[in-house]
């Protein structure tokens, strides 16, 4: 399994790792900036990239998901983080038909599915609620994935 987190995303992926073993994962993590990588240390064997190449990899997340499904094209993806992040991930697992799990953040005002005000795109239209939906989703449900409004990435 490739874990793929950004920013406070990664502290769900910390009981997934523990969940499925250290070593049955592979762990890769983005931040903007090395004073922001502190919570890397809760994963084991992570991999970091940076925005501004001051730790790990100089660029994105999403680049080293690419070259880890072109060493592992079977494998399994789980992902939380920022919006942005998410949808390269899905658009990147959609293209090479690699099954994912992204962990949605959305604000949820009623938190039952009544306002829709945590709704996301669903593939063929119409959308599913992110707080009785989610908030995890097989990727190939989503159309993409947005930025909410009440949850800024």
């Amino acid at each position: 399994a490739i874990l793929v987190g950004g920013g406070v995303g990664i502290a769900p992926l910390a009981i997934l790792q523990d969940a499925l073993g250290a070593a049955a994962t592979t762990v890769l993590l983005g931040f903007r900036d090395a004073p922001r990588t502190q919570g890397a240390a809760l994963l084991t064997g992570a991999r970091i990239a940076s925005d501004d190449g001051s730790r790990g990899h100089h660029g994105l997340v999403t680049e080293l998901l690419l070259a880890e499904l072109e060493r592992d094209a079977h494998a399994v993806v789980y992902s939380c983080g920022p919006a942005g992040m998410l949808e390269g991930v899905r658009a990147i697992c959609a293209e090479r038909e690699v099954p994912a799990q992204l962990a949605l953040e959305a604000g949820m005002a009623c938190g039952f599915g009544a306002c829709f005000g945590c709704v996301v795109g669903k593939r063929g239209g119409g959308y599913l609620r992110v707080c009785v939906d989610g908030p995890v989703f097989d990727a190939a449900e989503l159309a993409h994935v947005d930025e909410h409004a009440g949850a800024p990435a």
